[in-house]
């Protein structure tokens, strides 16, 4: 996700992506590199750059027995469209709003606002989809408010607050976890009469670990 991240900020913002299992990943990768160039030396990386032609990455992670894969290309407009028409690829535009690269169904990859305390402009960074944030807020008031001030069990709402946590957190996907426990907070703060439990107010983790990069 890291590598991702990096790739679409520094300008690969054409993109493609798919799954293929292990025994035919040398072969995808192979096929790759002979239309795009993805195995080529950062020297010869550097020349193309200058030349104004397209370069390309691969971006690969194992999930169960199959390995996701992304295809990123930099480069100028006209020529990555050249590239995709002579070898019939589909590329999206991750700058695009209804375009953006995923992680599966549950991540997606954004530009945010950063304040002006933090340099201004904008940063790449990964949230959790509209849907599966909509779910887990859903989840996580509804046990916060559903003991009362009689009844302090907190288990639960533990549980469904630690499988948050352990979500990689990005900068987005903090932002998001944040704006979601602070309103716990308050949701706790109007039903329990106890002071409110460690997990909607410790500190939240940092996200480590890089994929692998062609």
């Amino acid at each position: 996700m890291w590598v991702l991240m990096d790739l679409v900020r520094t300008g690969h913002r054409h993109w493609t992506r798919g799954t293929v299992r292990p025994e035919k990943l040398d072969a995808l990768v192979d096929k790759l590199d002979t239309r795009f160039g993805i195995l080529m030396t950062d020297s010869t990386r550097a020349r193309h750059r200058r030349q104004g032609r397209p370069t390309a990455r691969l971006v690969v992670y194992p999930v169960g027995e199959v390995f996701f894969w992304w295809l990123l290309i930099a480069g100028p407009e006209c020529r990555v469209q050249q590239l995709c028409t002579e070898y019939q690829e589909v590329l999206h535009d991750a700058y695009h709003p209804e375009h953006r690269v995923h992680w599966g169904d549950e991540y997606i990859l954004k530009p945010r606002q950063r304040s002006r305390s933090g340099g201004g402009g904008h940063a790449w960074t990964w949230f959790l989809t509209r849907r599966v944030m909509n779910d887990v807020e859903r989840e996580i008031v509804t046990l916060t408010a559903a003991h009362g001030r009689s009844n302090e069990r907190t288990d639960d709402l533990e549980r469904s607050i630690q499988r948050l946590r352990n979500r990689p957190m990005f900068g987005g996907v903090r932002v998001q976890t944040s704006r979601v426990l602070l309103r716990a907070r308050r949701v706790w703060c109007k039903t329990h009469t106890a002071p409110a439990p460690s997990c909607i107010t410790d500190r939240l983790p940092f996200f480590g670990g890089r994929p692998v990069i062609y």
